[in-house]
């Protein structure tokens, strides 16, 4: 299939296949992971430069366009998905620290997240505040000390082994401006008042990748460290949501490709009634079913992230992205469930464990719920979620 990349696209595609089928194939089913495996998976793609890439190079970036980072994390995901995760999420918060930081934020941070030296994630969903995120209860009050306290809860915040460095959170500073009172800061885990809980044991969950409770107690934040201005919280953690429903598309291609390609291999060596169940056309139909499904993912993944490049995608174009792509990978995943059998619900073999990773996708970064209003708003004009 033709998805228009230039030279230099299939360059860096082939870059981040070999590197992740070389290095990474030994963490596929999500195994063999230390507590060093993180750190140095980062520090080995930092040296390649993919870790950042689509950051400015003044940081340390490449200045990769939004088609190169898609085509590594889509090479990731068809080897090591955990990874390709990981590696999006170095993108998305940096892309919001870029979009609304300061120069001296930017500074201080963005060099060491392209680096690899330290990993950060975003602190938005609470309790009780889930996809209506505008009505968040963290507060964030001024001190007449000059510094900003902030006091409550997150919860789902997923961190790279356990143990992000840096969050970039939402709080609310005046609940009667709701949306417009949201400022956002980055926190580091060093500040005082910083603690965590685990959130549960979540589906999909790895070693690698880690689902907790966040408690900010009177924490302190310097005034340095607010992303933006007052009233810039929502927008500049929606800039990271924006980047992260078009890299979640190629995040569940690569999955796809996954699925299908042991599939294939396991339909090709099962055999019942005396013969190999690849040759039966029900099988082939449900695989030419699930590589149809995930080339139309490939491609309006590939579409919107060249809008990106353009400047020209919207809610519309990233909401269709992530609401198809989220869906498709459910289908794909539980068809090589399907067609596994018995065993494809046995942890010894991959599929079992994929089609567990991608239940998330419908749910985090904006529901498939949340992904329809907003589709339905930009359509028709009316907010169906506005009283």
């Amino acid at each position: 299939m033709f998805y228009g990349f230039s030279e230099e696209d299939l360059l860096i595609r082939e870059t981040a296949r070999e590197y992740a089928q070389r290095e990474l194939s030994q963490y596929a089913n999500a195994q063999n992971y230390t507590p060093e495996t993180a750190r140095k998976v980062a520090r080995e793609l930092g040296e390649l430069g993919l870790l950042g890439m689509h950051l400015p190079t003044e940081y340390g970036g490449s200045g990769a366009t939004a088609v190169q980072l898609c085509a590594v994390i889509e090479e990731i995901a068809t080897v090591a998905d955990d990874f390709a995760t990981m590696f999006a999420k170095s993108h998305m918060d940096g892309n919001a620290l870029l979009k609304y930081g300061s120069k001296e934020l930017q500074q201080k941070y963005l060099p060491r997240i392209i680096s690899g030296e330290i990993f950060s994630a975003n602190a938005l969903t609470e309790a009780g505040i889930g996809s209506d995120a505008s009505n968040i209860e963290m507060s964030a009050v001024l001190g007449k000390d000059g510094n900003w306290h902030l006091n409550g809860e997150k919860m789902f915040c997923t961190q790279i082994n356990n143990h992000a460095d840096i969050f970039l959170v939402a709080a609310q500073t005046d609940k009667e401006l709701k949306q417009r009172g949201i400022a956002c800061f980055i926190v580091e885990r060093s500040f005082p008042g910083f603690a965590e809980a685990k959130a549960g044991e979540a589906v999909g969950e790895s070693e690698l990748l880690s689902i907790t409770e966040l408690i900010f107690n009177d924490l302190i934040v310097p005034p340095e460290n607010i992303v933006g201005k007052v009233g810039e919280g929502f927008a500049a953690m929606g800039s990271a949501l924006s980047l992260a429903r078009v890299t979640m598309g190629a995040n569940t291609v690569g999955i796809c490709q996954q699925a299908i390609n042991e599939t294939i291999k396991y339909v090709k060596q099962r055999k019942q009634f005396g013969r190999e169940i690849a040759q039966f056309q029900l099988v082939q139909g449900k695989l030419a079913d699930m590589v149809t499904l995930t080339e139309a993912a490939r491609s309006l993944t590939y579409a919107t992230a060249s809008l990106l490049d353009q400047d020209k995608c919207g809610h519309y174009e990233s909401s269709v992205c992530k609401y198809f792509c989220s869906e498709i990978v459910q289908r794909v995943t539980n068809d090589a469930v399907q067609l596994f059998g018995g065993y494809g619900l046995c942890r010894e073999y991959p599929v079992i464990r994929l089609w567990e990773v991608v239940r998330k996708f419908t749910i985090v970064d904006g529901t498939s719920d949340i992904q329809r209003l907003i589709l339905g708003r930009e359509l028709t004009g009316f907010n169906a979620l506005k009283r």
